[in-house]
């Protein structure tokens, strides 16, 4: 199956992450359809469309928007898919809804998105544990790529651009590269993460 506009992707495990293991069980974190932080968002892609060329091929694991995967009720108060909804094992996904996709075990920022690790806060009277609008790229793009901001740059980014994804057990924010605002020359930051990045 092939579509003119969408990739079809499949969840990398389940539609929601709603378990965590502690001391060797299951600990049930989230038991509704609505909290988007417990939706999963990483996907393996089936098939690319039709319509253009993509740097995105069949096998690869993808980042996507959690809307893909979510479930909803209707007015009636009734259990339903989203409209990416194929079959259980298989959903439309609109390009504009992919951030990130992996190619030989490394992380590539698609379209405009990057990621961003969150910048420890160093302040000693500031009860913040990150540094406001501040951190470290992570996941670069080409256009950032194009003007030097690379994997490791310390960078800062527009209020209210931020988005958290937690990524192999790493917090960061995705944002659009027109979010990136200035690269910290001679101030390298440290990355913060918390305890426990699985929510």
């Amino acid at each position: 199956m092939k579509s003119l506009y969408k990739f079809i992707v499949t969840p990398k495990s389940d539609r929601y992450s709603n378990t965590a293991k502690v001391g060797g069980k299951d600990l049930i974190l989230n038991t509704d359809i609505y909290n988007h932080k417990y939706i999963s968002r990483n996907a393996i892609v089936l098939a690319t469309p039709t319509a253009f060329e993509t740097p995105i091929k069949e096998g690869m694991e993808v980042v996507i928007h959690h809307n893909v995967f979510r479930r909803w009720h209707d007015i009636r108060g009734n259990e339903a898919n989203s409209s990416s909804f194929i079959t259980e094992d298989r959903y439309g996904c609109y390009v504009d809804q992919i951030y990130m996709y992996k190619e030989d075990g490394e992380w590539k920022g698609f379209d405009e998105y990057c990621f961003v690790i969150p910048a420890k806060n160093d302040e000693k009277f500031d009860i913040k544990n990150e540094k406001t609008t501040k951190g470290i790229i992570e996941v670069s793009n080409s256009v950032l790529k194009s003007m030097g901001v690379v994997k490791g740059s310390s960078i800062g980014f527009l209020p209210s651009s931020e988005y958290e994804f937690v990524v192999d057990g790493k917090l960061m924010y995705k944002m659009s590269w027109r979010d990136v605002c200035v690269k910290y020359e001679d101030n390298k930051f440290k990355p913060y993460q918390p305890e426990l990045a699985e929510f």
